[in-house]
């Protein structure tokens, strides 16, 4: 599923300077990339992690395009050094964080805002729409577009301003992407393209134009007051100017590079002619639908050979769902077991957030709505001797950070609802919500009902059932039909 595979991903680039499981670089690519065919989360997966990636796809990825227009900032002007034709080289290896300010591609306090000017037209940074002749029709400036990629690559959609506009390209796997920015050359010496003191810069020339070409990144943790150069960072960028234009092709991936001879290839191919690219991917109707079986492939006999203890189950009458297999966590040696529904159930007060900040206060602004979605439910239990010392026995109040560490901690923040439940003879702990990618403020809570979790301990064991679209009395029913069952 996409955020296992992302998940492997990430791991297999623990051994990197910087990793891209902590950075905020890495996750606004990645959710650039990945085909979302599917809801906000898919049942059964772990919901700390699932909701950690599909909630940020729509508010992290300015910060890409805030790691190279870092030089747009004041920081990235005042640190800039050696000023070559494309790039500055900073003082050192680092800058500093861009702070929020307004930018001239539209109103707001973000690194970058979405491009207010083409928004209603051509949709935001994270869903552009319009073609390349759309935006051509928009500005007073030549625009090119690439008539050349590698065959796995196609175009998703053209925004941006009168000022600047930017084409984005995907491959078909998701597995690369590319952003073309293009700009009039009026401001190029106030405005460079910082990278750090240790990075190569390399000249190249396009079509007998002088250009450059750099791989590396500005990466920062969302803790970090400075972003650190990373020459390993999966980016490569080239740059130059064409008549009036100045250009920026910039490929980004998880696990390959295209290199700077294919990548001016590409900037060869640069023409204002029209250009027929294979039609963007629409998902086959005959397309088999998501199998929850695939990720539960166990049964319970075999996840309680492998945890060596014995599984408790809800009786049949406690629980309206099917059930559909089970899975087995190595790590903390923890069951679990699935009940999804193929059925739709509309779920009442879903929760759709905004957030503003407002100097060093941030603003929230809960809207409640109805949601279709497929109800499910998730049990995980682990062998627990001590209440005090195990993934699944406590709620914890903290902030997001915590939940770097391990997946299975239930983290909240201290104005989160947490409710001490009656479950028979022993009580739980019942909270509703989830943490929230923002462009503004960071991760922040959500008390959406929709998404429920409820703990307790009982006999070194430790249980949890995480729900999506389940009400909060029936998910009681559970429980304590469960605790009844351990007596």
């Amino acid at each position: 599923m996409e955020n296992k595979k992302l998940k492997s991903i990430m791991q297999d680039a623990l051994e990197k300077e910087i990793s891209p499981a902590q950075i905020e670089l890495w996750p606004a690519v990645k959710n650039r990339l990945v085909a979302r065919k599917h809801p906000l989360f898919r049942q059964g997966e772990n919901m700390h992690t699932t909701l950690f990636i599909r909630r940020t796809a729509l508010t992290t990825l300015a910060l890409i395009i805030a790691v190279s227009l870092l030089a747009f900032t004041p920081h990235g002007r005042a640190l800039a050094k050696n000023l070559l034709s494309f790039f500055t080289r900073t003082e050192g290896d680092s800058l500093p964080v861009p702070t929020p300010q307004p930018t001239e591609l539209g109103q707001g306090t973000d690194p970058l805002p979405a491009p207010a000017a083409f928004a209603d037209d051509c949709g935001e940074f994270s869903m552009p729409t319009c073609s390349v002749e759309q935006v051509r029709a928009k500005v007073n400036f030549t625009i090119k577009e690439p008539a050349r990629f590698p065959d796995e690559m196609y175009f998703v959609g053209a925004t941006g301003s009168p000022e600047e506009v930017i084409l984005f390209y995907n491959a078909i796997d998701q597995s690369q992407g590319v952003m073309l920015f293009a700009k009039p050359l009026t401001d190029l010496p106030a405005t460079p393209f910082p990278v750090g003191q240790s990075a190569s810069i390399e000249p190249v020339s396009i079509n007998g134009l002088p250009g450059e070409y750099v791989r590396g990144a500005f990466a920062w943790q969302s803790q970090d007051v400075e972003a650190a150069w990373n020459s390993d960072f999966g980016m490569e960028t080239l740059r130059w100017v064409d008549g009036k234009t100045i250009y920026t092709l910039e490929y980004f991936a998880y696990q390959s590079q295209i290199g700077k001879e294919k990548l001016i290839e590409i900037a060869e191919s640069m023409t204002s002619e029209p250009v027929v690219w294979q039609a963007t991917p629409i998902p086959d109707p005959t397309e088999a639908p998501w199998n929850p079986k695939n990720d539960y492939p166990l049964g319970i006999a075999e996840v309680e050979e492998k945890s060596g203890f014995s599984v408790v189950l809800p009786p049949e009458s406690a629980v309206s769902l099917p059930l559909i297999g089970a899975n087995y966590q190595a790590e903390g040696n923890i069951t679990q077991v699935f009940y999804y529904s193929n059925e739709y159930v509309e779920v009442e007060n879903s929760i759709i957030a905004e957030f503003t900040k407002d100097g060093d206060t941030v603003k929230s602004d809960f809207k409640k709505h109805n949601i279709a979605t497929n109800p499910s439910i998730t049990l995980s239990q682990q062998a627990a001797p001590n209440p005090a010392d195990c993934f699944l026995c406590d709620v914890l109040v903290g902030d997001s950070q915590m939940l770097q560490s391990n997946s299975s901690l239930l983290v909240v923040p201290p104005e989160a609802t947490v409710e001490i439940v009656p479950l028979g003879d022993i009580t739980g702990k019942y909270v509703e919500g989830v943490w929230q990618g923002t462009d503004c403020c960071g991760w922040q809570w959500v008390p959406d009902p929709m998404l429920s979790h409820l703990r307790w301990w009982k006999n070194g064991m430790a249980f949890e059932i995480m729900s999506m679209g389940v009400s909060k009395e029936d998910l009681l029913k559970i429980a304590r039909a469960m605790v009844e069952n351990m007596k």
